[in-house]
């Protein structure tokens, strides 16, 4: 038998429905709806929430525990994953700038382009 659903939701719902309907991403609209879900008690278990709202059970108990640390605003800040490559360093980077944007010895294709970062860096691309 899963979890069974017990969180206190403060906003109102009126209010929860009304910033549903301001959100501009399907994640962001699913999130503040499982606290609508939450708030009129329509579901007995946490898995049988997620897997009504499509999600995994583990996304659904990451959004509660952010609401829980830093309230509704948060909630819907989505923040990107950007991690820099490990293997293209700003130098490479520069590098493939330059030339592709060098009219007189362009790259054919993603093919070339590796090629030449192995003879200039000496670093193998996947």
């Amino acid at each position: 038998m899963g979890k069974r659903v017990s969180k206190t939701i403060h906003e109102s719902l009126s209010t929860l429905k009304s910033l549903r309907r301001k959100q501009t991403s399907l994640q962001k609209e699913r999130r503040i709806y499982a606290l609508i879900c939450l708030k009129e008690n329509r579901f007995g278990t946490r898995q049988e929430l997620a897997d009504h709202l499509g999600t995994h059970i583990r996304s659904l108990e990451k959004w509660l525990v952010q609401y829980d640390r830093h309230v509704i605003e948060d909630l819907v800040k989505i923040k990107p994953k950007r991690k820099g490559s490990k293997i293209i360093t700003a130098q490479i980077h520069e590098g493939l700038r330059q030339s592709v944007n060098d009219a007189k010895n362009p790259f054919m294709g993603y093919w070339d382009a590796k090629h030449w970062v192995k003879e200039q860096y000496e670093v193998e691309v996947s």
